[in-house]
């Protein structure tokens, strides 16, 4: 009896709220060895200081690479880079400091 009401929750909310979209991995699969590899590791080793650098490396190619991708992808379906950047702040919050009269800081959240 249990299994059955649990799975028809599961599959109604399935329906209703559908799936979360997949976002793809900003790191590349090297990239994201070398981190477990990284973690893998003991602090105190030379190993560990190599590992530390290459992986700081990798982490910046992997998103210059990303961004040429955006922008190649912008120019291919003829967006300016204005509509980019906002698409790409779509999502994250900014939070402002605002001051009343009395000079009290007041902070709020707004979605952009």
């Amino acid at each position: 009896m249990c299994n059955i009401t649990t799975d028809g929750l599961i599959t109604s909310t399935k329906e209703v709220c559908g799936r979360r979209r997949i976002q793809n991995s900003k790191l590349s699969p090297p990239t994201l060895s070398l981190i477990e590899r990284r973690r893998n590791t003991n602090r105190e080793s030379q190993e560990y200081e190599e590992l530390n650098k290459i992986m700081k490396k990798a982490i910046r190619r992997d998103g210059r690479n990303r961004r040429i991708q955006m922008v190649e992808q912008a120019i291919e379906d003829n967006m300016n880079l204005r509509t980019l950047r906002n698409n790409l702040l779509k999502g994250k919050i900014r939070i402002h400091k605002l001051k009343d009269a009395n000079t009290n800081a007041q902070y709020e959240k707004t979605e952009n």
